[in-house]
This record gives C-alpha cells, structure tokens and sequence, in this order.
C-alpha cells in the first residue's frame, strides 16, 4: 500500500477529515448516545416515581414543599441526605407506617406498596432538592 503523509499545515475540511481513525468517531457517537439514553431514563424515572406517588395517595399527606399533614418531600430529603440508609430507612417507613420522627401524628402503613415500589418512592424522596 503506499504512504501517505498528512500535510501539517493543512487544516481539516469536515468532520472526518481530522485525522482520528473511525473507531475514535463512532466511540463518540456511542458515549454520547449512551449518555442521553441514560439521561432520559433518568428524567422518565424521576416522572414515574412521582406519577407513582400520586397513584398510592402519597400526596394526601405530602407536598414537595411546605407541610401538609406529613413533612414535604423537599425536608425529608434535607434531613436524610447525609444518612447512607435512607433508602431502605425510609422504603420501610412507607410500608409499616412511624410515629415521632416529624411530631406527634403517626404516619399510617401502606401495606399495598410492593417493595420495589417502596425503594422507587424513597430514592424519589430522597432526590428531592
């Protein structure tokens, strides 16, 4: 095959036509995709988590902001935020209920709340800012 030697002062006249092989090119695009699918999963889940709320009457008792019955979302997630076992703290609140942690009022049990959807509301909870 021959040789061919690139100009050095010759400036690039597309996008491949910067010298980088193929693979560094469709790496990009890869990592790039990858990181949009991954931002609208996110996004999606964020809406579902709250969708989800909605649909087992969280918001009966609670509001993002200010105090409703419950505490808001936004002042459980400030209180909890540096605890590494809110998640699973606040997945078993959601479904046996607590009392004395926000005042006097107990918080009722949900027992309907599957597990995984009791994970899904807290790390939601938790999110909050």
């Amino acid at each position: 095959p021959p040789i061919v030697m690139r100009q050095p002062d010759r400036k690039p006249t597309g996008p491949r036509d910067d010298n980088r092989p193929a693979a560094t090119s469709a790496i990009s695009r890869i990592t790039i995709a990858t990181f949009a699918a991954a931002l609208l999963a996110f996004a999606s889940s964020v809406q579902a988590d709250e969708k989800l709320a909605r649909a087992r009457q969280c918001f009966a008792c609670h509001k993002l902001e200010g105090r409703l019955v419950g505490p808001s979302y936004r002042d459980v997630a400030a209180r909890y935020r540096e605890d590494p076992a809110a998640v699973t703290r606040l997945a078993a609140k959601i479904r046996t209920g607590g009392a004395g942690a926000w005042g006097t009022l107990a918080m009722a049990p949900n027992p309907a709340v599957t597990e995984a959807d009791a994970l899904a509301l807290a790390r939601w909870v938790l999110a909050q800012k």
